[in-house]
């Protein structure tokens, strides 16, 4: 890859259905997500590029997508990264969580 190259990122999460789920994307240090990934045209639009997830938040080192309602099935998240750093670069590989435990409460405030 060179600087100035554009990288399509899929993630595929499989699962029974759950409310406020969390997926935590590193990215790659050489790389910086592009916001406005919706501005690009890209010669054949796979299937899979959707926008379905409820939030997403870009950061200096990952991606985070939110979503309210993760339905049972297996699920494509999708974004775009441009590289701004020559180099070889490890990236850590992609969490899936829960943002909200019932079976865990806040600590109480004195």
């Amino acid at each position: 890859m060179q600087v100035g190259d554009t990288l399509a990122v899929r993630i595929t999460v499989g699962g029974n259905a759950w409310k406020y789920l969390m997926i935590e994307d590193p990215i790659p240090s050489g790389t910086e997500s592009i916001a406005r990934d919706d501005l690009y045209e890209l010669d054949q639009r796979p299937d899979w590029w959707d926008r379905w997830f409820s939030d997403r938040e870009l950061r200096d080192d990952r991606t985070t997508f939110f979503n309210m309602y993760f339905p049972q099935g297996q699920h494509e998240y999708v974004y775009l990264l441009k590289v701004v750093n020559p180099g070889i670069f490890h990236v850590s590989p992609t969490s899936v969580q829960p943002c909200i435990s019932r079976t865990i409460s806040p600590p109480a405030m004195p």
